[in-house]
């Protein structure tokens, strides 16, 4: 009988660490079910952001509109617009701060 008491207990203890070896798979898939959920909803966004991006830049998206209109504006009058703006400007500045200058030495 001690023979037999001695065999059922080796089988206990076997059967013990079996059990926490599946346990521990158990928690591994557990953890692999999660890290899929979000490996799933990170495909999900970056699928969402490719084809948020194929309406922009597709043939009738928005970076199509935007390089149309920049291709019809007037580049050449923009810039003499600017040659005369830019000088204008710096008049204005030179006769306020003259106008600046004229008050102060008054006082």
């Amino acid at each position: 009988m001690d023979e037999n008491h001695k065999r059922l207990c080796s089988i206990e203890r076997k059967l013990d660490k079996h059990g926490e070896a599946l346990q521990e798979i158990r928690n591994s898939l557990s953890l692999i079910a999660v890290q899929q959920e979000q490996i799933s909803q990170l495909t999900n966004q970056i699928n969402s952001l490719w084809t948020k991006w194929d309406a922009f830049t597709g043939p009738n998206g928005q970076l199509n509109d935007i390089t149309t209109f920049q291709a019809s504006c007037p580049r050449k009058t923009v810039k003499w617009l600017w040659l005369v703006v830019i000088p204008m400007g710096m008049a204005l500045l030179a006769s306020a701060f003259a106008y600046m200058r004229i008050g102060i030495g008054q006082q």
